[in-house]
């Protein structure tokens, strides 16, 4: 037992502060570079697509692929950086694990 117990309590209850604010920095930043992996691959991909459209003889089709990955797209922008608040306590607990 401690001689001071209550600034003990208050040292422990800023550790937690500080480890749920590390642990939302933390699940805030791999939800960034999981959209930016995505927005890469994104464009990369239906770059190369347009390429071979305009290679190859035929009617325009690559809009098909940009039309639908974009629409996915848009809603993984959504998430990442307008979270519900669903969103955030359910990936706050994945992220840090049970308490």
């Amino acid at each position: 037992m401690s001689r001071f117990p209550v600034i003990e309590a208050a040292i422990n209850e800023e550790i937690v502060v500080q480890s749920k604010e590390k642990a939302e920095k933390g699940w805030r930043q791999s939800r960034k570079f999981g959209f930016h992996w995505h927005l890469w691959s994104y464009i990369v991909t239906n770059g190369v697509l347009l390429l071979i459209n305009i290679m190859t003889p035929g009617p325009w089709w690559f809009q098909w692929s940009v039309i639908g990955w974009g629409i996915g797209l848009v809603f993984h922008f959504q998430c990442v950086y307008f979270p519900t608040t669903r969103q955030m306590v359910a990936g706050l607990r994945r992220y840090r694990g049970p308490e």
